[in-house]
């Protein structure tokens, strides 16, 4: 960071299907990264190496070992396997998996996609502390169904003096 009050400025929207996150470092730069709103991440098989070792590209800007501990699924399927490792492009699963070149998957987060997003925009792994930050989160999920009269029924309870 370059000075000791410098943080981060984070605004993540989640919606149904996507969680989008745009970011301002500490100097000023901006990120963006969107992330399905089910904490999860895509990507695509370019090669099969082994039944448990399988080299994909995917869109995700993260650094290596990010997604260990991750979830892997195939599109389509049920059954998950543990991401052991992801080194060079290459992800090593705990368990084999039958996958073809071209295939589709996800890998899915344990943290929520909020959180996951941040992550992604800090570089910061799972499980290390993220840096300070000023983050706001919002969601069309909840806001559309407000609009759509949609839900639970919600109150507002307001202590007595409440400045607002």
């Amino acid at each position: 960071m370059n000075d000791a009050g410098a943080r981060w400025r984070i605004a993540v929207d989640t919606g149904g299907t996507f969680t989008d996150c745009v970011a301002l470092d500490p100097a000023g730069r901006e990120h963006r990264v969107k992330v399905l709103s089910r904490s999860a991440l895509r990507g695509t098989v370019v090669e099969v190496l082994g039944p448990d070792r399988l080299r994909i590209v995917g869109k995700w800007g993260a650094p290596e070992q990010f997604v260990r501990g991750f979830q892997f699924r195939r599109l389509g399927a049920e059954e998950t396997v543990e991401v052991r490792d992801f080194t060079g492009g290459v992800l090593t699963l705990a368990a084999e998996v039958r996958m073809e070149k071209g295939e589709a998957f996800e890998v899915l987060s344990p943290e929520e996609a909020p959180i996951l997003a941040a992550r992604l925009v800090t570089g910061c792994g799972p499980g290390d502390a993220l840096p300070p930050m000023e983050l706001r989160v919002a969601t069309t999920r909840g806001t559309n169904a407000l609009l759509e009269e949609k839900g639970a029924e919600v109150a507002f309870f307001v202590t007595e003096g409440f400045p607002d």
